[in-house]
């Protein structure tokens, strides 16, 4: 089985979004794809063999409450404006959400890392076939861009600079090295088709 690119997301989504989830088969699949660089399936294979003991406990004391240390915010309006769900970056993800053809995750805040990678997932997928526009493109580009990676690469350096349960610590470097990977497709193909990523 190979997983595709909007479904290694969603996987990576579900780590952060569900206390204790962990699709293990996702990963190890997605390390052995074509598509996947050396870098991603490299941090992908550790992922998948990452131990599972305590992952719901670490789950809560990482990013609910913690009584010894500061908690690590998914929420990309704590570390740009100080408190959850900023105003400006919501109008910013309602318009990008628009422009790429999909509809805010339900359920959380939409600057929550869990809904910005299932937003990525069905933004990519609607850049398949008939769905590609250059409008929805540059949004998915602009998504990934000023929101995603930026949020990624702050949450692993923070966390970094904290013992870290070894799934959270490899799923933020996946992350950060997905998005990181998927800009640079993007950048590089004049019609971004989301193959064979997306569909193999």
């Amino acid at each position: 089985m190979r997983a595709p690119l909007p479904e290694l997301l969603e996987s990576l989504a579900y780590i952060f979004g569900t206390p204790g989830g962990f699709p293990r088969e996702t990963f190890a699949a997605t390390a052995s794809a074509k598509w996947a660089s050396r870098r991603l399936a490299t941090a992908l294979r550790r992922l998948a063999e990452a131990p599972l003991e305590g992952l719901d406990v670490a789950y809560a004391d990482h990013f609910l409450y913690s009584s010894w240390q500061p908690v690590l915010h998914l929420e990309a309006s704590v570390y740009r404006h100080g408190h959850l769900c900023d105003q400006d970056i919501l109008a910013d993800l309602k318009d990008l959400h628009r422009r790429m053809g999909v509809s805010l995750p339900p359920g959380r805040c939409p600057d929550h890392l869990a809904s910005g990678l299932e937003s990525l997932a069905r933004g990519l997928r609607n850049l398949g076939g008939r769905g590609w526009s250059r409008e929805r493109e540059a949004a998915v580009r602009t998504f990934a861009h000023r929101h995603l990676l930026p949020q990624a690469k702050g949450l692993l350096r923070v966390g970094n600079q904290r013992p870290m349960h070894p799934v959270f610590e490899g799923a933020l470097e996946a992350v950060a090295l997905v998005v990181a990977e998927i800009l640079e497709a993007l950048s590089e193909d004049t019609a971004f088709t989301c193959r064979p990523s997306c569909t193999s």
